[in-house]
């Protein structure tokens, strides 16, 4: 590491960790994406430092803020407020609840896809510690900026995660009636300049190019039982219960558009020129009665306008559920954006299935990890084959999540072979060595029915498309804010969270194909088929 770290940070300033941090982040950056590899070791051990800077950062940021909690004590003891206003922002005591409920809007723009790498030990790097960091991604360069008018927060100051949270409690709680919606921050998503679709810079395709070829690089609960009586009420448990993942989401090359939408040419392949093409010989030469050279004039694309479209969501909450339970307002919230994340990632999923080509995969006697492999395989050469792609071009397959356990317990039935403990890394490798970067979506071609199953789905569908194929369109923002209005007020309610996000997808390469096949996980396999006496 080239950065010297000290010891201890006592002598370093808030904004001497902050100028560390950047320093460290830009060598990790060198290294990981210079053109020598960084051994592991290497960025295991710059990663673990910025990790302690930004430890130190968290810790002063805490300390100030419980310090500032106890002089706000101290002044209300010396000189006690006398009334406070219905619509006085004067409260400064921040429920660590409710500061959870508006964390968790960002949730979706700081949490960084999981990137898989090796364990590395304490002794390797030479530091104490059990886990490095995943190598940076877009999403960590996201920013967020502060609005005007929140109390004890600069307007256009920078925020951290906290910081946001703390503004939406700070700004509702401040808010009179007949107030419009009142801006808290603007989040940049972190799409890097180069993304970006701007006049007088790169064109698309350019910048599409850039895209894919980043998106591809490197890639007890136990019983409580009463004894006895005890004359008193149950103690209410407060604290709600939570299994939703956010995992489980499309991942599609993203790329900045600064306008309303793009304009992408229609895919021109081998088959589009196949008219310029002939043959000429001897005997035509001779002869040749109407044969001429055909000549095939450059044909024109057939353009697309892909237009952003805006998915969003909205949540109001009254003032005394804000009071008196703040832990069922940080549940909604964190549904609603859960929710939001996989509505974004279905909406991109239906509009490659919408223009996709549907084919169907007679299957042969066989089992659901044989039936699958073997359409992936079949797919997958008759795909490069159409489009004379590379033997080894990468391309992308979409299946739902639960593909992975019905081959798994397809594998774990056959009879005599010990396949009991296939990982999903196991199932993910069965696909990477037949030239495919699978995905396994929720959402995608799903078995939720309402009632418990009793058998795996029949059939399964999933999506193929070579890598690059289909890029996302983010409009770079997106819009965080509180509305308290006259008509919500006069019922003691105000907008607990407001958030608005422009996407699009859109289709560069050749269709998909949406693909069916059969799932069958009985134990049965194929076999030599007899026939006759």
């Amino acid at each position: 590491m080239e950065t010297p770290v000290p010891e201890t940070f006592n002598e370093l300033s808030d904004a001497e960790l902050q100028a560390l941090v950047e320093t460290l982040t830009a060598e990790f950056d060198q290294k990981y994406e210079g053109d020598t590899v960084a051994s592991v070791e290497e960025l295991a051990e710059i990663a673990e430092a910025i990790d302690l800077v930004r430890s130190e950062s968290t810790r002063r940021f805490d300390q100030a803020q419980a310090d500032q909690l106890i002089r706000t004590e101290l002044a209300e003891r010396i000189r006690p407020v006398a009334d406070e206003s219905e619509h006085e922002a004067v409260e400064v005591e921040v429920e660590a609840e409710a500061v959870a409920a508006a964390e968790q809007i960002l949730a979706e723009v700081q949490e960084p896809v999981a990137v898989a790498s090796a364990p590395v030990s304490a002794a390797a790097t030479g530091r104490n510690t059990s886990k490095i960091s995943a190598p940076p991604t877009e999403s960590s360069n996201v920013t967020i900026t502060a609005a005007a008018d929140i109390p004890g927060i600069s307007s256009g100051s920078q925020l951290d995660r906290m910081g946001l949270a703390r503004a939406f409690s700070a700004r509702s709680r401040g808010l009179a009636d007949h107030s419009p919606r009142v801006g808290v921050a603007s989040v940049d998503t972190g799409i890097p300049e180069e993304h970006f679709v701007r006049d007088g810079g790169a064109s698309a395709s350019q910048v599409m190019e850039t895209v894919v070829a980043s998106s591809l690089r490197g890639k007890d609960a136990g019983a409580l039982v009463a004894s006895g009586g005890f004359c008193t009420p149950s103690e209410n448990m407060y604290e709600l219960f939570s299994i939703e993942s956010r995992e489980g989401l499309l991942d599609l090359p993203t790329m900045g558009v600064s306008r309303g939408g793009i304009n992408i040419p229609s895919y021109i392949g081998l088959s589009d020129v196949a008219g310029s093409l002939w043959t000429w010989t001897e005997t035509t030469d001779i002869t040749p009665g109407e044969s001429v050279k055909a000549c095939l004039q450059v044909p024109c694309p057939t353009w697309t306008d892909y237009r952003l479209i805006a998915e969003g969501l909205c949540l109001t909450a009254g003032n005394f559920m804000d009071k008196s339970y703040p832990e069922m307002l940080a549940r909604t919230t964190d549904l609603a954006m859960t929710a939001h994340m996989h509505r974004v990632s279905a909406a991109h999923i239906a509009a490659i299935v919408a223009g996709a080509t549907a084919v169907t995969v007679t299957s042969i006697p066989s089992d659901a990890a044989g039936d699958i492999l073997s359409a992936v395989d079949l797919q997958v050469a008759d795909y490069r084959s159409t489009f004379t792609m590379s033997p080894n071009a990468v391309l992308e397959a979409v299946f739902p999540t639960w593909v992975r356990g019905a081959i798994r317990s397809m594998l774990a039935l056959r009879a005599g072979i010990g396949y009991f403990d296939v990982s999903d890394d196991d199932v993910t490798r069965f696909f990477t060595i037949r030239g495919v970067r699978p995905q396994f979506m929720t959402g995608q071609d799903p078995i939720t029915t309402g009632t418990a199953l009793t058998a795996w789905p029949a059939t399964t569908t999933f999506l193929l498309y070579p890598a690059g194929g289909y890029v996302a369109g983010d409009g770079g923002t997106i819009d965080l804010g509180v509305v308290r209005d006259s008509t919500l007020n006069a019922t003691n309610d105000f907008t607990l969270a407001w958030t608005e996000q422009f996407m699009l997808t859109a289709q560069r390469g050749p269709a998909a194909r949406s693909v069916t096949v059969t799932t069958a996980v009985d134990g049965q396999t194929g076999g030599p088929e007899f026939v006759g006496a």
